[in-house]
């Protein structure tokens, strides 16, 4: 496999088919005027947060005032992109069509093995968890916006839900459908895999990684079931993919898609809690690694951060009106930093554990 992807990727670099190498990064000089038509999204998000203090756990008035407030955030963005691609070269739209034929080989190719065999014929899961997701799902999916901000199994948050609902929808209903939405969203990840890594490694290099991650076994498995695993994967993917578009020229929707995603994906399955934590380390690093300026730094991580504390904000206010037992049950139970955590997974996978028996 390895040499056959090597082979491929060394007959396509010498061609045009795959895009150009990519460009330094270099933190972004938005318009003072961009980052303030983001005003009135922020100011919808903050009369959400206050609409669901006041009101009961279920409010499905501040989800749809949260919701709005996301759709202007992406305005202004819409609007720069908008002004760039009427002024794209034909040099940009040549290479726009290498990486969309790129892209769109890449997701065949994934989605293809995930579908291979008959989705919908695999065993299903252990302990019924596949079940308990679409049924679950299904029910939150059904309550529509009020059940937005609540709390689902062992701390994991109801939007994680809405996501698995979401990828399943093009698919019909039933387990068959569960699968395929994670499949998409495992095959979407291993294009934005090629995406984010074209432009720190270049084209060639970034297509071997792509593909060796679209028949990584792991990758395979936990992207084909029905389950919320592949969440954390590919809100990763999507908001480095951003945040690099971003840092090499990108429009201003890069920035404010990147902040959304980056708050919706931190409320997905609980690993990606510490997502906003990890990227606002990567850009320090990189201001270290790579010398710049502080100051458009700052502004970067500032209005990240400030994106991803007001989409966040509702989940906070639940959180603070539960039991907190409901909301970090998975974590104390599986941390390795707590005696009990590494005691109860030692006894969960030891030799003649259920789980080891089954």
């Amino acid at each position: 496999l390895i040499t056959s992807a090597a082979l491929a990727v060394a007959t396509l670099s010498r061609s045009e088919l795959l895009p150009e190498p990519p460009r330094p990064l270099e933190p972004p000089r938005f318009a003072g005027g961009l980052y303030a038509a983001c005003l009135p999204g922020a100011l919808c998000l903050l009369v959400a947060v206050g609409v669901y203090v006041a009101s009961p756990a279920s409010s499905a008035a501040a989800a749809r005032l949260w919701l709005l407030g996301l759709a202007l955030l992406l305005l202004p963005g819409l609007w720069d992109w908008a002004r760039r691609f009427r002024r794209r070269t034909p040099s940009t739209e040549r290479n726009g069509r290498r990486y969309a034929a790129a892209a769109v080989t890449l997701f065949v190719l994934a989605f293809a093995i995930r579908i291979w065999g008959g989705i919908d014929r695999m065993p299903g899961w252990l302990d019924s968890d596949e079940a308990a997701t679409g049924v679950d799902g299904r029910t939150v999916f059904a309550q529509g916006a009020r059940a937005l901000f609540g709390f689902w199994d062992v701390g994991n948050p109801h939007v994680t839900l809405f996501v698995s609902q979401l990828a399943a929808l093009p698919f019909g209903e039933g387990l068959g459908a569960l699968r395929l939405g994670s499949a998409l969203l495992g095959s979407l990840t291993v294009v934005l895999l090629f995406d984010f890594g074209r432009r720190l490694v270049g084209g060639p290099t970034a297509f071997l990684a792509a593909l060796l991650l679209a028949v990584n076994h792991v990758f395979v498995h936990y992207s084909r079931v029905g389950q919320i695993y592949v969440d954390t994967p590919f809100f990763t993917s999507l908001v480095l993919a951003l945040l690099l578009r971003v840092l090499t020229g990108g429009s201003f929707l890069s920035l404010t898609a990147a902040g959304i995603a980056l708050g919706i994906g931190a409320a997905t399955y609980v690993p990606t809690e510490i997502l906003p934590a990890l990227v606002l380390l990567t850009l320090l690093g990189w201001t270290t690694a790579f010398t710049w300026e502080p100051r458009r730094v700052l502004v970067l991580g500032a209005f990240l951060a400030a994106v991803v504390a007001l989409i966040l904000a509702p989940i906070v206010v639940t959180v603070l009106r539960i039991t907190p037992e409901i909301a970090y049950q998975r974590i104390p139970n599986l941390s390795l930093l707590r005696p009990e955590g590494l005691r109860l997974l030692a006894d969960t996978y030891r030799a003649d554990s259920g789980i080891e028996t089954m």
